[in-house]
């Protein structure tokens, strides 16, 4: 009988091998992501769609793929595969495929670190006042201390950052 994988140790090796695959190449980057979303399951997609939001747009300690870098005019074919891989139209984008993947589970949440919101909502919640965005979606480790997390609907931070890029 073969021995049987934790699931934690199958997280570890798939997160493993995510990070390898997001240090590869812009072209190559977005054609593996894009296998894994067709081969994953929804659990294991779940898993890896805030790091892969946050290494896409960079916040927290992430830097991002510096999309604000990348032009039609000077880097065209980076160009042409980033619309591909973040496009909304026709559901054909690489990312939107994995969100519209991931809403099929209706109780699949995104988990914002609090820490990471625009300073002013942070300080206002410091303050004990609670921004109407996140009204019902805190998420605390204790009674009495400041929320950790908000807890957003999987296509919440995709449709805010594709907002900020398109002003």
């Amino acid at each position: 009988m073969a021995p049987s994988l934790s699931i934690g140790k199958v997280q570890t090796m798939q997160l493993e091998y995510f990070q390898n695959v997001l240090a590869k190449p812009l072209p190559e980057r977005c054609r593996e992501i894009q296998h894994m979303i067709q081969e994953l399951s929804i659990k294991e997609l779940h898993f890896l769609f805030p790091c892969l939001v946050e290494n896409i747009f960079g916040f927290g300690i992430q830097n991002g793929w510096e999309l604000w870098k990348i032009s039609r005019n000077v880097h065209r074919r980076d160009f042409e595969i980033l619309h591909f891989f973040l496009s909304p139209e026709g559901h054909e984008g690489t990312l939107f495929c994995l969100i519209y993947k991931l809403l099929e589970d209706g109780l699949c949440n995104y988990v914002f670190p609090v820490c990471c919101l625009p300073a002013r909502s942070y300080h206002m919640l410091e303050g004990g006042a609670v921004p109407l965005i996140c009204t019902n979606k805190l998420q605390y480790w204790s009674p009495g201390t400041l929320p950790t997390n908000l807890l957003l609907s999987i296509l919440s931070p995709v449709c805010s950052l594709i907002r900020f890029l398109t002003r």
